[in-house]
């Protein structure tokens, strides 16, 4: 089970993903990051200290979502960051090791002028590799 973290006024960057390394085929969820109430905007911030990223099988995919509760039986897609080999992810260029960062609201549309805020944050990780994978960690940086 992910643990559980809680927003608080002095911490306003929390672990999603704590420094992790994802190899060969698989899915893996982080934290569950609590951002509090209301409309929020903000980065997740994505250090990447080693990648594979030389052939076509190389691709890892980050998928932010984000739920009204932590059990997360509710959640939505917020945003994704691809990194990897560029045939394999579409980029146009390959992945290095660097900081990458993904802009989110967690204020989503759902239906004529109607919002869902969802308070309660997690990664989705799936990687695709044929080597060392990727080393990364991954951090909320909320902006308001």
């Amino acid at each position: 089970m992910p643990a559980h973290r809680t927003s608080s006024a002095r911490d306003d960057s929390l672990a999603l993903l704590d420094s992790t390394t994802f190899t060969i085929f698989g899915a893996a969820a982080g934290n569950i990051v609590d951002i509090g109430d209301g409309q929020k905007q903000g980065r997740i911030v994505f250090d990447v200290t080693a990648i594979e990223s030389n052939t076509a099988l190389d691709a890892y995919s980050f998928t932010l979502v984000g739920a009204t509760s932590s059990a997360l039986t509710d959640y939505r897609h917020l945003g994704n960051l691809t990194l990897g080999n560029a045939a394999a992810t579409g980029n146009s260029t390959s992945s290095v090791a660097n900081r990458y960062e993904l802009t989110f609201s967690n204020e989503v549309p759902t239906g004529l002028g109607q919002f869902q805020t969802y308070r309660y944050l997690a990664l989705i990780v799936v990687s695709v590799t044929d080597g060392a994978g990727i080393t990364c960690s991954a951090n909320v940086a909320v902006d308001r």
